[in-house]
């Protein structure tokens, strides 16, 4: 575990990652997850197909 995701457990602060921040943003309707997930795709960023596929599923539409 790096140092700041210890930190953050010791201080009971939720982890989320990246993902979880996008879900959160979708579901306020901030961002287009969908065009925001394809930009990261074109980065080193690596997920599983599975998790985009629940990630769209939970936000077919979105701003």
């Amino acid at each position: 575990m790096n140092f700041g995701r210890r930190i953050a457990q010791e201080r009971g602060i939720a982890i989320i990652g990246t993902l979880g921040i996008l879900d959160d943003a979708a579901s306020q309707g901030l961002i287009n997850l969908a065009e925001t997930i394809a930009q990261l795709q074109q980065t080193n960023f690596r997920v599983s197909r599975r998790i985009i596929q629940e990630l769209r599923k939970k936000h077919p539409i979105s701003k």
